[in-house]
């Protein structure tokens, strides 16, 4: 099973885990680049190949994800949080884990943690390719923009502004999770739509 990140810092983990976001965007790496006639070029070769049609060559592209449509993935946290939380059997678990093998980075750092530890598991149920700008208003809210009282908008954990549309809040949010610059060089993206998997749900 593979193991996906979101953003402790900026709530996204919590938004995910309360089905505030069912969407998210990865920036692909390296980045394709797009050819009139032959598609999509990356890793060397034509993978997304489109005639005159650039979402042809996207849909043609998708088989490159990491993630696949169908595929259960753990959420990664950190062994700490597992500990504290309320599912004592894998807590006892991760416990001898970290008994075994060492109180090493993963009690802190969900980067190192292994998937099948994981409480919390998302079902993959669309998988695209696109550009970051071309974000719609309706996935700016999947992927955890929420609306205030006062029809502004703001991050899932409040950073101290009101935005004025979703798109800018999105753009925000982008740029504190994949740095300064990176919505206006508008890379290519994976979007994965999911459904958070409840508990004795399907494994």
């Amino acid at each position: 099973m593979k193991k996906i990140m979101f953003s402790d810092k900026m709530g996204l983990t919590e938004a995910v885990l309360k089905g505030k976001k069912t969407m998210t965007r990865r920036v692909i790496n390296p980045q394709p680049t797009y050819d009139e006639d032959k598609g999509l070029l990356w890793k060397g070769a034509y993978s997304g190949l489109g005639i005159n049609n650039p979402r042809d060559a996207y849909r043609n592209f998708r088989h490159n994800s990491p993630y696949k449509v169908g595929e259960v993935v753990a959420i990664a946290q950190s062994y700490a949080t597992v500990l504290k939380g309320e599912n004592q059997e894998l807590a006892e678990k991760v416990f001898n884990h970290l008994e075994l093998n060492g109180y090493g980075a993963g009690l802190d750092n969900k980067m190192f943690v292994r998937a099948d530890l994981m409480p919390h598991k998302i079902k993959i149920t669309r998988v695209e390719v696109d550009r970051l700008q071309n974000v719609s208003i309706d996935d700016c809210i999947k992927e955890g923009v929420e609306k205030t009282h006062e029809l502004y908008y703001r991050l899932p954990l409040f950073d101290g502004n009101f935005y004025r549309t979703p798109i800018t809040a999105f753009t925000a949010m982008i740029e504190k999770a994949s740095g300064k610059g990176t919505w206006e060089r508008n890379p290519y993206v994976f979007v994965y739509e999911f459904e958070l998997i409840e508990k004795g749900g399907e494994e």
